[in-house]
């Protein structure tokens, strides 16, 4: 088969999976979308990370009325683009292909997504009326839970923010976790939820709203008010407002008409159709941990990707954790670590310096130990013998070939003694943290795998950890193959 040939059979192929996103309305006004020069998201990636817009602080709560030019289209680009399926993952060992934007233990996804909205004009897909929505990401559809709720909170939250208009709640269903980890699911559960409300807060700063993460409320009213059943409960919120001179993002393709009896939304995508969307082959062959050769030249991306495409590229589980081997540089702590720790616009939450990254990179010198913090400049660690890091990497995660990775990092919190709301902030603020981590990583293509399942006593001496600070959560970072960024640049040839 000639290259034109293939190339334009590829062409052929990416206008049908291009077409079939467009049957679906929420996945077809995000999927049309482009992060650079895009009137859907107009500030780009790296700017909505490395510069917080939002505005923490206590003021007067008061409701607003939904701006113009939101409706039940901007909800669908934000909910997909925040916890939609990306991508079906093929191949050998991927238990669950449905690709979403954050990663999870197992793939249980215990984090669940409620709209919290007003009265919204649907246009032709009819109102939506005021309260708490379920969102389902497997359908792309919208479930009635309860309503209206937003005075409610108003009533429970006292002043966190003037100027609400709409929002969201991050809930943990602790049946998905206690069943496979018992009490450890919490952990997980908290982490995930964090990782969630970040990439809530990430999208809708894209989409030109301001964002306020709010995790310190009472839990009792809070969820009673939300409808959450006896096993789930809600853990952050994500308030949404508006200031004068925004970028008001204008809808642009039509809505279907909402289905009359079943789910409150627009149609969604079935599991049947979620074949046709972008499909990642995996290849055969790799033992779980394996990394692949060194190539002689690894072509870095040739523009950062967008929005769009970084949620796609998102790597995470053994299955799809394929990097390629290279030294570490240390430019990588400033484009993948550092920006991730500005801080965060969180009301009442622990402030973000509770956080520290534990490096290790793995350059032309061997492993080195770096701390970063939000407010001081990155500290080396003390000398280490080298062979013997190695050998401790090895052991702290043998299905992982952290010793042969360019960068790995441990998200680290003070945990002595802190009492059950403590425990939770500090959990999601380590979550919320990563994610920015792994959403700059795809960005910029490199493959990230987030993991609990490590030795932490080991970690924590091998590091030198003070007492009370844990490592929580373990980030492990190498080259995309060069076979995946070509197809990327393929892609985005063929639609610039």
């Amino acid at each position: 088969m000639s290259r034109d040939t293939a190339v334009a059979r590829e062409a052929a192929l990416t206008r049908e999976t291009e077409g079939a996103f467009r049957m679906f309305a929420f996945r077809s006004v995000f999927g049309a979308s482009e992060l650079i020069a895009s009137t859907a998201f107009p500030l780009p990636l790296e700017a909505v990370q490395g510069e917080r817009r939002s505005l923490p602080g206590r003021l007067p709560f008061t409701l607003e009325p939904e701006p113009a030019g939101v409706d039940l289209r901007q909800w669908s680009r934000w909910l997909f683009a925040s916890g939609g399926v990306h991508r079906v993952d093929i191949g050998p060992g991927v238990t669950w292909p449905h690709h979403q934007p954050t990663p999870s233990a197992r793939c249980l996804y215990p984090a669940r997504i409620s709209l919290l909205t007003p009265d919204v004009d649907g246009g032709r897909a009819g109102p939506l009326r005021a309260g708490s929505y379920r969102y389902d990401p497997l359908h792309h559809q919208l479930i009635w839970q309860c309503g209206p709720v937003l005075h409610a909170l108003r009533d429970q939250l006292g002043s966190p923010l003037s100027g609400v208009f709409a929002g969201a709640a991050v809930s943990v269903d602790w049946q998905r976790t206690h069943g496979q980890y018992g009490h450890f699911g919490y952990r997980l559960g908290l982490l995930e939820a964090g990782m969630q409300a970040a990439q809530l807060g990430i999208v809708a700063e894209a989409l030109g709203w301001h964002v306020s993460l709010v995790w310190d409320f009472p839990d009792a009213p809070v969820n009673a008010a939300l409808g959450m059943g006896n096993h789930e409960r809600v853990v952050a919120l994500v308030l949404l407002r508006r200031l004068p001179g925004t970028v008001r993002v204008p809808p642009y393709l039509p809505v279907p008409p909402t289905r009359d009896g079943g789910p409150v939304s627009l149609p969604g995508a079935t599991l049947e159709t979620l074949d046709r969307v972008t499909h990642l082959q995996l290849g055969p062959g790799r033992a779980d941990g394996d990394v692949g050769p060194p190539e002689r030249v690894t072509p870095p991306l040739l523009v950062p990707r967008t929005l769009r495409q970084t949620l796609r590229a998102r790597h995470s589980g053994l299955a799809v954790f394929a990097p390629v081997a290279e030294q570490g540089r240390p430019d990588l702590l400033d484009d993948l670590l550092r920006p991730a720790l500005a801080p965060a616009p969180v009301v009442d939450g622990t402030p973000d310096a509770s956080v520290s990254i534990e490096a290790l990179l793995n350059g032309r010198d061997g492993l080195k130990h770096h701390r970063l913090t939000r407010d001081g400049p990155p500290v080396i660690g003390g000398p280490r013998a080298d062979p013997l890091m190695r050998t401790v990497l090895e052991e702290v995660q043998p299905d992982m070939p952290l010793a042969h990775l360019p960068l790995t990092a441990y998200l680290c919190v003070p945990l002595h003694g802190p009492s059950p709301r403590t425990y939770r902030r500090v959990h999601l603020q380590a979550g919320l943290i990563a994610q920015r981590i792994l959403l700059l990583a795809a960005q910029q293509g490199w493959a990230g795998r987030a993991s609990c399942s490590f030795n932490a006593p080991r970690v924590q001496r091998l590091l030198e950890l003070d007492g009370p600070v844990v490592p929580l959560l373990q980030l492990a970072f190498g080259r995309e193959p060069t076979a995946r960024l070509a197809h990327d640049h393929h892609r985005l040839s063929l639609h610039p």
